[in-house]
């Protein structure tokens, strides 16, 4: 399994789009792109080239075009192989299961995930979340650890899009995403992030939000977090 980056990575620094590509009663699709920093690599490759021309035909690397260059070069190349990320999260209904890969820079991943190890869909946020700009991402906490779709936090609406078809796909129960996700930080000992996310989600107060947390982690949550009107 994979377990993702440190909590905090990272957070809100590339932007990757993601897609429901196929979406059938018996296979749901979903991919994660970075065209803008896939964009950048392609103009490191372009200075790198440019570079070895003038290097070819001058000869001298104390030239302030040549040093620039390299500059540019090497920084393409460092926002390229941090932010690129290329994912696909195929669930197989007549099979049941979930076959993933996922790209970043020139590593790649890839596995595969029976139905009945998925255990959660929840969203992730990092650690010290911004009240102002949340940053969030989907993951699989499954038997083995967990599988987010993403590396890097977001603030971007289809995290939630994406979490919901995913839930229902699996035939998990519906409404119960923030449930289970501030659960889900309980249980990894993140008091604080799963009352964030509380009040981030349902809009409570603090000490409604911190009464919730304690009565989940003293095993008595049996209810739902409270929503906004509820």
């Amino acid at each position: 399994m994979e377990s993702g980056v440190p909590p905090g990575f990272g957070i809100g620094q590339f932007k990757n789009m993601k897609n429901i590509l196929k979406d059938t009663e018996n296979e749901l699709v979903i991919a994660i792109r970075s065209p803008l920093v896939a964009w950048v690599g392609g103009l490191g490759i372009f200075f790198l080239l440019y570079l070895a021309y003038l290097l070819i035909t001058q000869g001298r690397s104390e030239d302030e075009r040549i040093i620039g260059l390299a500059g540019a070069s090497a920084t393409c190349a460092l926002f390229f192989f941090a932010g690129y990320e290329k994912s696909d999260f195929s669930f197989d209904l007549q099979t049941r299961i979930l076959a993933w890969s996922r790209r970043r820079g020139f590593f790649r991943r890839n596995g595969t995930v029976p139905f009945a190890a998925i255990e959660r869909v929840v969203l992730q946020s990092c650690m010290g979340n911004d009240r102002y700009y949340p940053s969030h991402r989907v993951a699989l906490i499954t038997s083995n650890g967990e599988l987010p779709l993403t590396a890097f936090y977001e603030h971007d609406d289809m995290n939630e899009v994406i979490a919901e078809r995913i839930r229902s796909f699996l035939a998990m129960p519906p409404g119960s995403l923030l449930e289970d996700s501030v659960e889900s930080f309980v249980e990894s000992g993140r008091n604080v992030d799963a009352i964030r996310l509380l009040r981030e989600k349902s809009g409570i107060s603090l000490a409604e939000a911190h009464n919730t947390v304690a009565r989940i982690k003293d095993g008595k949550g049996s209810d739902k977090p409270p929503r906004n009107g509820e």
